[in-house]
């Protein structure tokens, strides 16, 4: 079969893919971080939910070196983007809890992903500078 029609890829090719070991590979598809399916008894990753996956987490990386995060970059700022948009100076002692605190006075809808790609709130207020 051509690549270019292929819908799914086994667990094997997508740990090939990230650089993983068969055991994170697993660990991967046991959080159900992507769409499985059984096909003649041999469980396989739907490639298009691996790619959505893979564009809305910053932590993997696939070997052949394309960037993750496209998806969830183009529609979200990181706190060290919003600390140079804002023009906040690399001179303050702590520059990215400035942004955090403006973020949360303001009540901006936020939150951070883990290296997993799991969420969870805004932490807690850092000092301002």
């Amino acid at each position: 079969m051509d690549a270019a029609q292929k819908t799914t890829i086994s667990v094997p090719e997508m740990t090939r893919l990230l650089g993983l070991k068969k055991t994170e590979g697993y660990w991967l598809v046991h959080k159900k971080q992507f769409q499985t399916v059984m096909i003649a008894g041999q469980m396989r990753i739907v490639l298009s939910s691996f790619e959505e996956w893979y564009a809305n987490q910053t932590h993997y990386k696939k070997v052949d070196g394309s960037a993750p995060g496209s998806e969830i970059k183009s529609i979200s700022y990181s706190i060290n983007d919003l600390s140079k948009l804002l023009n906040i100076s690399d001179d303050c002692v702590y520059p990215s809890s400035t942004v955090r605190n403006l973020v949360e006075r303001k009540g901006v809808e936020s939150l951070i992903r883990n290296k997993h790609g799991r969420e969870s709130p805004l932490g807690s207020s850092l000092p301002v500078c």
